[in-house]
């Protein structure tokens, strides 16, 4: 498969949702231009069920929101909206117009470094 290397702190769309879904350890396949994956969701009994499909934490509150919570991200306010800097994160931030894409950002650079090897498909 090729590859580009792309700056982290430019990650957008399928490509960051790729990146956060390698961060975290989770399986995926590349179907044509985007990716579809597997995770564990939260059921409102407590219990928790394996989910199929297309993994989007940048863009899906359900999906994005509890990484904010897990990785204690913390935001700032700053020029291109927000800040996301990961608690005991070693440095790790990202910025972007949202509060997911920040947060995904600082978490993809946290555990990638500030480039990564993305799959040139999802570009």
């Amino acid at each position: 498969m090729k590859t580009r290397n792309v700056k982290t702190a430019d990650l957008t769309r399928a490509p960051l949702d790729w990146a956060v879904t390698v961060a975290m350890g989770m399986k995926y396949q590349i179907v044509g231009n985007s990716f579809d994956t597997s995770w564990l969701e939260d059921r409102p009994d407590g219990s928790r069920s394996r989910v199929f499909g297309r993994y989007r934490p940048s863009t899906d509150w359900g999906q994005g929101g509890p990484l904010i919570s897990e990785y204690m991200v913390r935001f700032v306010s700053c020029h291109v909206g927000w800040d996301a800097c990961l608690f005991g994160g070693h440095g790790s931030h990202g910025q972007a117009e949202t509060h997911l894409i920040a947060a995904c950002r600082a978490i993809a650079a946290a555990k990638l470094g500030d480039t990564v090897d993305v799959p040139e498909v999802l570009l």
